[in-house]
């Protein structure tokens, strides 16, 4: 599937469900970094074309409802400014203020990585759900930082497996023995087995199963 030209020459007319088809594709199919870094990137230009498109046809509206005189707006009286009209930042939702936060943390370079760092630990909002829905938006750095402060689940990481750092995800993931065994050609067994935040990486903590199956693989560890 050449996903690259569909997005390039039927971008504007896909739906946000093939976008998610296309990530899971990326994913799980045999494609180079290069050509997955650029269908990243053609589908979040994809993704922000979308949200602008939605962002003017919410402000016609909200014109059109202006010259009617027989329709108002109610907003709370604590999100009032003191021209009595909501702020852009009120009436943003919370994905698009989280995006609008991170891309301004980006514009310091020199300090990039360590502000997104302390963003990770004191977001809430930024959970599992958020990045899975948003994973093209974020940097492969970024990324790392969230490896590495950010619990995961197994579904998460099988779904994005090729896209990740395996090497980070081997130190600073918890994930079972099973998992461990499943992708073992792909996780560092040297990392997992020294180096890992899971308990089984001791040897007196592994099950029987565990233990066979490195002897097997000729793993002496």
């Amino acid at each position: 599937m050449d996903i690259l030209t569909t997005l390039r020459a039927k971008g504007q007319d896909l739906f946000p469900e093939d976008l998610e088809f296309f990530e899971v594709e990326l994913a799980a199919g045999e494609y180079d970094e290069v050509y997955i870094h650029n269908c990243r990137k053609e589908i979040e230009t994809i993704r922000l074309a979308h949200k602008q498109k939605s962002l003017e046809s919410r402000k016609k509206k909200t014109a059109e409802n202006e010259d009617n005189p027989k329709k108002s707006v109610l907003v709370e009286l604590d999100k009032l400014t003191p021209q009595g009209v909501a702020s852009p930042a009120d009436l943003m939702t919370d994905t698009e203020r989280i995006i609008q936060e991170i891309r301004q943390i980006r514009k310091i370079q020199e300090t990039h990585i360590e502000g997104f760092r302390d963003y990770v630990k004191n977001q809430p909002l930024l959970t599992e759900d958020f990045i899975d829905a948003n994973f093209t938006f974020f940097e492969n750095a970024e990324m790392d930082v969230i490896i590495t402060e950010k619990q995961l689940s197994e579904q998460f990481i099988e779904k994005y497996l090729s896209a990740l750092n395996l090497k980070t995800v081997a130190k600073h993931q918890r994930y079972s023995e099973q998992f461990f065994m499943k992708h073992f050609s792909k996780l560092d067994a040297g990392i997992v087995l020294a180096n890992s935040k899971n308990a089984w990486h001791k040897k007196e903590n592994r099950s029987k199963e565990l233990d066979v199956f490195l002897r097997l693989k000729g793993v002496d560890a």
